[in-house]
């Protein structure tokens, strides 16, 4: 017995699909379109009812019995609405009435009188005139007085008539959309086949003369054929176990830049600790430094969360809550937490900022954690005596943030690498530093998710300087 093929087994499988599908949407379209054809046309004999039975010359000519002008008014209404109209008065007796076998008749049947009554009705597959049909009916009223009753009485046959016209434009629809899946089947089928016999004979030219290990697989189609091809291939486990190796270095490196960065807001509470511990700080003073202790670990709490997120950032799937904030006021507030590890590093902060103030459009907290990240990255690169330039540059559109240090520079060949994740710069530039580029992959992250661009500019011996822009409010 021949064996099938995967591509069969595909084309098939997704024949059968299509076919329930255009099946269960066929019976379910019937079945709408019958409820929505009879809802409309009971809807339209009801109006159409009502509509003459407000008429004064019907009422009129109703009391009066002047059948001339029923028959005129009944003959328009037939013609239009495509169905018997018959008028009777409170008696049961006909006044008027398109079919000519019940003229003159006095009609006692149920529905006559339910009418009569002042119930309208309405009612499909009934014999009003003697055959099945939707029949409606609807009182006539003078001063609160029924006088008679109208009824609109349509033949089933002709409704079923509209409705195969309806059921055969569906066919052909269905059809047709049959034809067109089933040609889509195909290709789909061929385009999912097509790349595993493509690995198969890939997979054959690896293991062309090798003995190896069989993976134990059964089956008798083109993938039983791939695995024994996959098998003799066993010497790309290799590959695979040096990218384990790789990984685990990543991992490594992750749990470096971890420590990275909780560095700078631990190193604040512990400078501010230690101040407060020698009494530095005056006691009046230090309500102030309590709340900025108090931020400081609140941050360290965010962190968790933002290194947890960095994948989610350069997925774009980070929601930021941009709010209009003074960028001033917001620079000064961490320069004021970054002045103890500064001065313990005998470094000088440095404020440019403009004598106006611009608000820009941001999120505070991710805002805060770019800038905490460059300063703090330019406090581990500068040496004691040097200085860090914080310079706010509004213009008008944007306001621009600039971090200058003083420090040994980036070496060219690292520059274009810089704010990729897990790149370590040359440690010629940070001997006793470490460092791998994951606080300025972060900090990209969030100047791009702010709408912005981050860019650097160094120089061997002179520096280095970052700068990015924020739009204003």
């Amino acid at each position: 017995m021949k064996p099938k093929s995967l591509f069969t087994r595909l084309l098939l499988s997704n024949a059968l699909i299509i076919l329930l599908t255009l099946l269960i949407l066929g019976g379910v379209f019937n079945y709408l379109l019958q409820h929505y054809l009879s809802k409309s046309r009971e809807a339209q004999f009801t109006k159409v009812a009502k509509t003459m039975s407000n008429t004064i010359l019907l009422k009129q000519s109703m009391q009066n019995e002047d059948t001339w002008t029923l028959d005129s008014i009944i003959k328009q209404v037939s013609q239009s609405a495509a169905t018997d109209v018959v008028i009777i008065n409170a008696k049961g007796q006909v006044l008027a009435s398109t079919n000519s076998r019940i003229a003159d008749q006095t009609l006692t049947n149920t529905e006559v009188i339910s009418v009569l009554s002042g119930t309208p009705y309405d009612k499909w597959g009934g014999s009003f005139l003697g055959v099945p049909s939707l029949t409606v009916g609807y009182p006539v009223k003078d001063k609160g007085q029924i006088i008679g009753a109208i009824f609109l009485d349509a033949p089933l046959k002709g409704f079923q008539a509209s409705l195969f016209t309806f059921r055969l434009l569906i066919l052909y629809a269905a059809l047709f959309s049959l034809l067109m899946s089933a040609i889509v089947a195909y290709i789909l089928a061929k385009s999912i086949s097509r790349p595993i016999l493509e690995m198969n004979k890939s997979a054959k030219a690896l293991a062309r003369g090798k003995d190896l290990n069989l993976v134990n697989y059964h089956g008798n189609d083109e993938i039983a054929s791939l695995v024994a091809m996959f098998n003799r291939s066993v010497r790309e486990v290799q590959n695979t176990r040096a990218q384990q190796h790789k990984l685990e270095e990543q991992r490594r490196e992750f749990v470096a830049n971890v420590s990275h960065e909780f560095r700078a807001p631990v190193t604040s509470l512990q400078g501010f600790l230690e101040l407060m511990q020698d009494g530095i700080i005056p006691e009046a003073e230090r309500p102030k430094y309590f709340a900025l202790m108090l931020n400081d670990t609140a941050r360290l709490n965010r962190l968790v969360n933002d290194l947890l997120d960095m994948a989610r950032l350069q997925a774009e799937q980070v929601k930021l809550k941009p709010e209009a904030l003074n960028p001033i006021k917001l620079a000064e507030t961490l320069l004021l937490k970054l002045s103890p590890q500064a001065t313990e590093h005998g470094v000088s902060l440095v404020m440019d900022f403009p004598t106006s103030v611009t608000f820009v459009v941001a999120d505070k907290d991710r805002l805060e954690q770019i800038l905490l990240n460059l300063l703090d990255n330019a406090l581990r690169y500068t040496p004691a005596g040097g200085n860090i330039v914080l310079k706010i540059q509004p213009d008008h559109t944007s306001t621009c943030f600039e971090i200058q240090d003083s420090g040994p520079g980036i070496p060219a060949a690292d520059l274009p690498h810089v704010f990729e994740r897990f790149y370590k710069v040359d440690k010629a530039r940070t001997p006793d530093k470490g460092g791998t580029g994951l606080g300025l992959a972060i900090v990209k992250d969030l100047v791009e998710a702010h709408g912005g661009q981050i860019e650097v500019v160094s120089e061997p011996g002179q520096g280095a300087k970052f700068t990015f822009c924020i739009p204003n409010a």
